[in-house]
């Protein structure tokens, strides 16, 4: 990009001035030393995002020209940044404006609308499952020791590989799940934010990790998509809150009257593997198709969307499987009737949703929805929507308030027997 040479007149460009022209202006919170260089910069989005330059930098000297190449070179940094910032979430809400709804499908409470996209350019990477299948990757404990919210995973094929947030992992210490998704390129080594869903074992069961069959149940993963989302704003880190999570785990295991020696949820989908195959053979990939919508007693309750029909048809047995989960352990009397307009309604909710946008941990960016409605995210690579996933808070919030009172019901219910 080239260096900015004069006061760009962009909106940004003008606010900053602005900024430091006002009388009240707080001159200590505006001005800054930079390489001798007094700096003026003005943050758009109200505070600093760790690992993202801030938006936008500019310097202003005695004759309201812009000096010192450092301080330049940090504004085009700045409006790069700025740029790939604008182009991911117009990604998003094109692609979202642009999907076709298809005819609902599902079993007993649960439906399922399939998003269409014709058109879409094959993909370019493996997932997760298919790689280690092929033995191109590795994953492992980050050291001898082990760390329970980090993995290293070992990339040593040729092709780049989709890691899905939510998706399990079996082995070396305790079972995990992926906390956000990422897209890891080829001859790359990188270490991988995860949860644990095993909390009851802290001991080697294998060298490396196996892909699980299963995605975290729906009204975990989207409370762990926004504390991760969270985390990332106020630290850059990847972080979901452990301790929820487990016990989370734990409230499904009791719900199931599941028992588990290590408190492992892949033995609760173990346990209901023939009820969820139910659910998982009322479900068809259709041509075009690249996302779906789930519908749980009649309200939306959250999507998936992947950037080629090919990702979508490998991943999807193991969302329905999650969804299933929950449509098991919460039967509702819900309207369970499809409900295109609602669906719609949401995916419009989640194209015009807030967003904050991060360096991913690999490649492409991390945008994160952070409105009041909706929670998720989504990975973005050079204007292509790779995955995207979203919750509707309104939904989730009512089903764990109806979690929460099942479970205390049982637990009345067995004290008095």
């Amino acid at each position: 990009m080239a260096l900015v040479t004069g006061i760009p007149d962009s909106s940004c460009g003008k606010r900053a001035g602005r900024l430091a022209a006002s009388p009240s202006a707080d001159r200590s919170s505006v001005f800054r030393q930079l390489d001798g260089t007094d700096e003026i910069y003005y943050r758009a989005y109200g505070k600093y995002q760790a690992g993202v330059t801030w938006h936008h930098t500019n310097t202003v000297g005695a004759t309201k020209r812009w000096t010192g190449p450092v301080a330049r070179v940090r504004f085009a940094h700045g409006c790069a940044s700025h740029t790939r910032k604008e182009a991911a979430m117009q990604a998003i809400a094109e692609t979202l404006r642009g999907l076709g709804l298809g005819p609902a499908s599902g079993f007993v409470n649960l439906r399922v609308y399939p998003l269409l996209a014709p058109g879409l350019r094959a993909r370019d990477y493996l997932t997760l499952a298919e790689a280690l299948e092929r033995g191109t990757v590795v994953v492992t404990e980050i050291s001898e020791g082990g760390s329970v919210p980090e993995l290293l995973l070992d990339n040593r094929g040729d092709a780049k590989v989709l890691l899905l947030d939510g998706e399990d992992l079996i082995g070396a210490k305790q079972n995990r799940v992926l906390n956000i998704s990422i897209l890891v390129g080829a001859k790359r080594k990188v270490k991988i934010p995860v949860s644990c869903v095993e909390h009851g074992r802290w001991r080697r069961s294998s060298a490396g990790m196996r892909s699980g069959e299963s995605v975290l149940s729906p009204l975990s993963r989207s409370y762990s998509a926004s504390e991760v989302s969270v985390s990332m704003s106020l630290t850059g880190m990847r972080r979901s809150n452990q301790g929820r999570v487990w016990s989370d785990v734990d409230t499904t295991l009791r719900t199931f009257v599941c028992d588990s020696d290590t408190g492992a949820l892949s033995d609760i989908y173990e346990q209901q593997r023939s009820r969820l195959d139910e659910y998982v053979r009322s479900v068809r990939v259709v041509r075009d198709q690249v996302g779906v919508v789930f519908e749980l007693n009649g309200e939306v309750l959250g999507m998936d969307l992947f950037d080629a029909t090919d990702s979508l048809a490998r991943l999807l047995p193991r969302l329905v499987k999650s969804y299933a989960l929950d449509a098991i352990e919460h039967p509702g009397a819900g309207d369970a009737r499809a409900n295109p307009l609602q669906v719609s309604a949401f995916l419009e909710q989640v194209a015009v949703a807030p967003t904050q946008v991060f360096p991913s941990t690999d490649l492409g960016q991390d945008v994160r929805f952070t409105g009041e409605s909706i929670m998720g995210g989504a990975l973005v690579e050079d204007g292509r929507v790779i995955h995207l996933v979203a919750f509707s808070r309104q939904a989730v919030e009512r089903g764990r308030r109806g979690a929460d009172a099942s479970v205390w019901a049982r637990g009345r219910m067995q004290e008095a027997g």
